[in-house]
């Protein structure tokens, strides 16, 4: 069984064995790479609870390559995921040095990642969120690096703060918490060696380009980072489309005119129909930087997804 083939499996028949009640639940797969290392993925679960234990795929795909039944390695998985889950609660009491119910003890933890509203109404349904477009702005405070809490509209009455503020104070803590990070597209697909392109001041002259953040765990959301797309906009020197391609990254594509507006729809559409799974997808909507208003604007939607900015 090869590696991809695990991974299908598991978003196939794992949640079978899980314990907890997984009719509203879905998987997604969460990479993990570090600087000039390799990928660590694991598997969070969501609809269960607002805290997900995130349980590491490749101890277990080993198992299997030494000849163990997939389906008991799948269920040694699923008793890990539902004792972590379990105990998740006490744990992370034990492991948070701050309170909570204090928004200046947690200010610094609150980070945010983006969602497709319409395909995670579920998840949304109790969430402090903004809408940008057709895509969600969800925030949660960070306990370290296997433990996030969903912040919710019952912990921002509490704060007495509005999601306004979790937004400006999300977007200051996260170009320092997790840096963004832009590659040309080739050397993202064909796995060439690390380059950020943003720590110069070159002119950009790729057809196209990935940003993310650099640990590639819901990196969209690096296109909202104070300045950046003002940056990366003076570089490639004219307009460029911004393709919502899944939570953890985003495809640049130059161009500006009605032609390359029908290419960008046609290539994020492939990409969001062969290449991302399903529990990344964010968007179908072409987006645009307007380096006069310095604002990110959608230019194509499904009439039936997000429209105007509200928050709750």
């Amino acid at each position: 069984m090869t590696y991809l083939e695990f991974k299908n499996y598991i978003e196939k028949e794992w949640l079978n064995y899980l314990g907890a009640d997984t009719s509203k639940a879905k998987i997604r797969f969460i990479p993990k790479q570090l600087r000039n290392g390799p990928v660590a993925e694991g598997i969070a679960v969501e609809g269960i609870c607002d805290v997900s234990p995130l349980i590491y795929i490749e101890p277990y795909y080993e198992k299997v390559q030494k000849g163990e039944f997939v389906g008991n390695v799948l269920k040694e998985m699923a008793e890990l995921y539902d004792k972590a889950l379990a105990d998740g609660k006490e744990t992370i009491r034990n492991k948070m040095d701050f309170d909570i119910s204090d928004f200046t003890q947690v200010s610094d933890k609150i980070q945010m990642l983006l969602v497709n509203k319409r395909s995670n109404s579920h998840y949304l349904r109790n969430a402090a969120y903004r809408s940008f477009g057709d895509i969600a702005k969800v925030f949660y405070v960070v306990v370290d690096d296997m433990h996030r809490i969903k912040i919710t509209c019952e912990m921002l009455k509490a704060w007495e703060v509005d999601t306004k503020k979790l937004q400006d104070t999300a977007l200051n803590n996260m170009p320092v918490k997790q840096p963004p990070l832009l590659q040309a597209l080739d050397i993202t697909a064909y796995g060439k060696p690390y380059l950020n392109l943003l720590n110069d001041n070159s002119m950009l002259n790729e057809v196209a380009y990935v940003l993310t953040n650099e640990s590639y765990d819901y990196g969209a959301a690096a296109m909202l980072y104070p300045g950046v797309m003002e940056k990366i906009s003076e570089r490639i020197g004219g307009p460029f489309f911004i393709l919502p391609s899944s939570v953890h990254e985003t495809i640049l594509l130059a161009g500006g005119d009605a032609f390359a507006l029908q290419r960008a729809e046609e290539m994020l559409r492939m990409a969001n129909k062969e290449v991302v799974q399903p529990e990344d997808y964010l968007s179908d909507s072409v987006y645009a930087y307007d380096k006069t208003s310095k604002e990110i604007k959608q230019l194509s939607a499904d009439i039936n997804r997000g429209k105007e900015d509200k928050e709750r």
